[in-house]
């Protein structure tokens, strides 16, 4: 049982698979959440869970964004291997479980946001978006909480939400000028207080 809760403010519409975020090591173990995977409906958000589905990604129906559009995406991938999600605070979907065995990262593999380095080169660090809040849960949330964490979408925060042990939390106010994930390489940015980081 785990989370996660993007919210994302859309510029352009993706031409191929962009990752919003991933953890874990590609075909191994772990999962992606990205968009671009549907050739027919590029704006689609999926979810990779590797070992589970056949090792396929699950596209999330009805998740499409829209191009300058706040978005936000709940998701919770359940114990039984379910898949509850709400979009943009809609009623909650599912998906029924998946068959596999799922292997979840350790504490070795490197959390990417945006990045593609566990992955074939024709797959891109999220471009077509700017990043808004991303939270990560090592539990369950709640249908209810499904709804009120993508509360905040307009302004591109996302709620405390009663149900939801944080693991991870991106802030785009921990960074100067927020956050843009780009392709480029060399491009730094820098956090509050002068120190930088660089885009793996």
């Amino acid at each position: 049982g785990q989370s996660i809760v993007i919210c994302l403010y859309p510029l352009a519409n993706p031409t191929g698979i962009e990752m919003i975020a991933s953890h874990g090591t590609s075909v191994v173990r772990g999962w992606v959440v990205d968009v671009g995977r549907n050739g027919a409906s590029r704006n689609q958000v999926s979810v990779y869970l590797y070992g589970l589905n056949s090792s396929t990604a699950v596209p999330l129906t009805g998740s499409e964004f829209t191009v300058g559009a706040a978005y936000c995406i709940a998701i919770t991938v359940k114990a039984d291997k379910s898949i509850r999600y709400s979009v943009n605070g809609a009623a909650v979907q599912s998906v029924s479980a998946l068959a596999g065995t799922y292997v979840p990262p350790t504490s070795a593999d490197t959390y990417n946001l945006g990045s593609p380095r566990e992955f074939a080169s024709s797959y891109y660090p999220l471009l077509s978006a700017l990043l808004g809040q991303v939270n990560t849960y090592s539990t369950e949330i709640s249908d209810a909480d499904l709804v009120a964490a993508c509360a905040g979408r307009t302004t591109g925060t996302i709620p405390t939400v009663a149900t939801g042990t944080i693991s991870t939390r991106l802030l785009p106010s921990d960074f100067a000028g927020g956050v843009r994930v780009k392709a480029q390489t060399g491009v730094t940015w820098l956090l509050k207080g002068g120190a930088s980081i660089r885009p793996v």
